[in-house]
């Protein structure tokens, strides 16, 4: 009867294990900055239109930005240079991400996957928005800007 339970119990850890670190279900989940394995749902496009607003660029810390100008709209739309922006039923179609407790950021994916297109918003410990980051990592696309 102890064989079975050790076996019992060891098959049971394996079961664990293999569905705690399992993310290729079905949903679109941000795995990013995720190291302790828990997985987070989306959540409605409101916590973007919180940022509303036009940002002017400070620096560009990777890539080139073009126009100097980072502009949220109220309707979550998100224009971040010339040829780069995205409506607000752009954003209905991927997946955005509250990350502000562990990163204080927000990640906006527009694509199926986090090799897409997507933006993260970065804000400070205040929830003023002070960096903007679009990338493509499928085209090896990574353009980061400081905004004020």
């Amino acid at each position: 009867m102890e064989k079975f339970r050790i076996q019992l119990c060891a098959f049971l850890c394996v079961i664990m294990m293999a569905s705690c670190g399992d993310d290729s279900n079905d949903m679109n989940l941000d795995n990013d900055d995720n190291e302790n394995g828990t997985l987070e749902a989306p959540v409605g496009a409101e916590i973007v239109a919180d940022l509303a607003g036009t940002y002017t660029v400070t620096e560009t810390t990777a890539g080139e930005h073009t126009r100097g100008t980072v502009t949220i709209g109220a309707d979550a739309a998100i224009d971040f240079d010339s040829n780069v922006s995205f409506t607000s039923e752009d954003i209905a179609v991927g997946n955005v991400f509250d990350r502000l407790e562990c990163c204080n950021r927000i990640s906006v994916n527009y694509d199926e996957d986090d090799d897409g297109r997507s933006i993260r918003l970065y804000v400070d410990d205040s929830g003023v928005l002070i960096r903007v980051q679009y990338s493509l990592s499928n085209e090896d696309v990574n353009i980061e800007v400081n905004v004020e």
